[in-house]
């Protein structure tokens, strides 16, 4: 008869503290967990008693039960990318985008947040200079985040150099997911906010199309400055619709915590104590501290 601490399955953890990380998704080793939108619309995961084989792991890697190891961050860096292309592309000063440069140069892996073509928010891997586009700028929705610490995980062990971004929760997910530190491995999380939900964000684009469809969007063009951004969304016939940040509706609601994930409210990842290798954000009000550092398109 199996002991009892090896009974359990991910689904005794919380609700509330569930992240959505997708670690017990990519533990289980039977794939037992299927994950399912609620009526918020966030991912959570559903076991399948008849495939389940009581083995633990899904429980035993979910980083709210078994927190990964943190890092005090001692050190901050005010910086943008001097190429102006570069730090255009970029939703800040461009710092994600310049260290995965570097890791894609040598061969290496860089994993993030993407736009799919339903304008839905994924993580993907990517390993060439060509698709890194599609990893910039900041998406103001939870990303789905499938098979991509098995992928990881994969390449870690065949010796590759991997880049991981992504929000707090989402890190940790990882390093609970391969249980060890990884010499080879990078980790960079957000300053977040929290995270707001995918069923609200598919639900405003169709509002703000008018029923048409987008087939592509930016949550912050900064042609204008960094204090004066639009969304952008594309149209299949070709048309652009502009928002301006500061008057959209969906930046509001995610702005005053309408629709965010619920465990975001009690977030056990935020703050300085932290599992990855480097936090990024805006260095909103640079001016007071290094004003050499200010620049119009911002700094990160």
């Amino acid at each position: 008869m199996k002991s009892e601490k090896f009974s359990k399955t991910i689904e005794v953890v919380q609700k509330e503290k569930c992240c959505g990380c997708h670690s017990c998704y990519n533990a289980c080793p039977v794939k037992a967990i299927k994950m399912i939108r609620d009526l918020e619309g966030f991912f959570y995961p559903n076991v399948d008693e008849e495939k389940c084989i009581k083995c633990g792991k899904c429980f035993y890697k979910c980083p709210h039960v078994n927190p990964p190891q943190i890092f005090s961050l001692d050190n901050a860096y005010a910086c943008y990318a001097k190429d102006y292309n570069e730090h255009m592309s970029s939703s800040s000063g461009g710092v994600f985008s310049l260290i995965a440069d570097q890791v894609l140069s040598e061969e290496g892996i860089v994993c993030g947040a993407a736009f799919n073509e339903d304008v839905q928010v994924v993580h993907l891997c990517i390993t060439k200079k060509s698709e890194l586009l599609r990893l910039k700028e900041t998406k103001y929705v939870q990303s789905e985040i499938g098979r991509v610490y098995t992928e990881i995980k994969m390449f870690l062990e065949l010796g590759k150099v991997v880049l991981f971004s992504g929000t707090p929760c989402q890190v940790a997910g990882l390093k609970s997911f391969l249980g060890k530190e990884y010499r080879n491995l990078l980790c960079i999380d957000l300053i977040c906010h929290g995270v707001p939900s995918p069923a609200v964000w598919e639900r405003y684009l169709q509002e703000i199309a008018n029923g048409k469809k987008v087939v592509k969007m930016t949550f912050r063009n900064k042609e204008k400055g960094i204090l004066n951004v639009t969304l952008d969304y594309m149209l299949e016939n070709g048309d652009i619709i502009k928002e301006r940040y500061r008057d959209s509706p969906y930046i509001k609601g995610f702005a005053s915590n309408l629709y965010l994930r619920p465990s975001c409210h009690q977030c056990d990842f935020k703050g300085i104590q932290r599992c990855s290798d480097i936090t990024i954000g805006d260095f909103w009000g640079i001016s007071e501290f290094h004003p050499a550092l200010q620049s119009e398109f911002g700094t990160s």
